[in-house]
């Protein structure tokens, strides 16, 4: 539509111009000929004015719209992330005690995660975009038991929660920590997304393993087209916050538009994890009313 509306527009504006223009001038001509029609040669700069500024309305409304920037969304460090067990806390923290924290969340992600670098985890978990989601510490040895590190990216009317770190502490491992992690996140996920009147979405890049799939499947993630669209979207516009890595598959969930308050309510609410009632309860109580 705009390719067709811009060469008549165009058109009709330089045609406008000329018709001005050879009016102004017929008239100062006839106005040095005859010395009597200074008031013609006025209407006539009128119309020329008035041609002009049409000329910029016009070219104001072929204008090629803006693309969406990817705008980075902050959750509050501390605040109520709806799970008692879990603390969430910012990259930039200052606070020796929560700093310390962090610093045995990123100890214990470089042992489960050998492939990740000391030096990469920091960067992840110490940047002043990222927030981390955390256990309660082992109550016998004060080690962390497990967390998860995220960003919130606003692009156009998406808002996705980028998961690039989560792992639990081998001692308390299928106990249901990993799940707990990932409802809360869906949780905090609905209330940013019902603040920024959002669609949201869930991303991560799931390592190629059996194990890694097949818990984010258990989650609701699943890879499509449309997330791994958005990742590459997202990391084209930001790629020191959101990379592409080889060896692993993108994988989404998407939240139910009734949960982050969009106007489309008849959602695929088959999309919300079956296995855990009491999150989908609480993700409810999230629903605008």
């Amino acid at each position: 539509v705009r390719m067709a509306r811009r060469p008549c527009c165009f058109g009709a504006c330089v045609l406008l111009w000329l018709i001005a223009w050879f009016q102004s001038r017929q008239c100062f001509l006839g106005g040095c000929q005859a010395g009597k029609r200074s008031g013609i040669t006025a209407s006539s700069a009128l119309r020329f004015k008035v041609a002009l500024a049409s000329l910029r309305e016009a070219c104001a409304e072929v204008q090629e719209p803006q693309a969406p920037k990817l705008q980075i969304r902050h959750c509050d460090s501390g605040c109520d992330c709806g799970n008692p067990a879990h603390e969430l806390l910012r990259g930039i923290e200052t606070c020796p005690q929560r700093v310390q924290r962090l610093r045995g969340f990123q100890a214990l992600a470089a042992q489960l995660l050998p492939t990740m670098t000391h030096l990469h985890l920091g960067n992840l978990i110490f940047s002043a975009p990222s927030h981390t989601l955390l256990c309660r510490p082992d109550e016998y040895s004060g080690l962390e038991s497990g967390g998860a590190t995220f960003i919130l990216l606003q692009l156009g009317d998406v808002l996705a929660m980028v998961v690039s770190v989560i792992v639990v502490r081998q001692t308390v491992s299928r106990s249901g920590y990993g799940t707990g992690l990932v409802d809360t996140l869906k949780l905090l996920l609905a209330r940013e997304a019902t603040q920024h009147r959002c669609n949201g979405i869930l991303l991560t890049h799931a390592d190629d393993t059996e194990t890694a799939l097949g818990f984010w499947k258990k989650q609701g993630l699943c890879s499509t087209a449309k997330c791994e669209q958005l990742l590459e979207d997202m990391n084209a516009l930001e790629p020191d916050l959101v990379g592409m890595y080889d060896g692993s598959t993108p994988m989404g969930w998407e939240l139910p538009n009734r949960l982050s308050g969009t106007t489309d309510s008849g959602a695929d609410s088959e999309n919300i994890p079956a296995h855990d009632n009491a999150t989908n309860a609480a993700m409810n109580s999230l629903a605008p009313s």
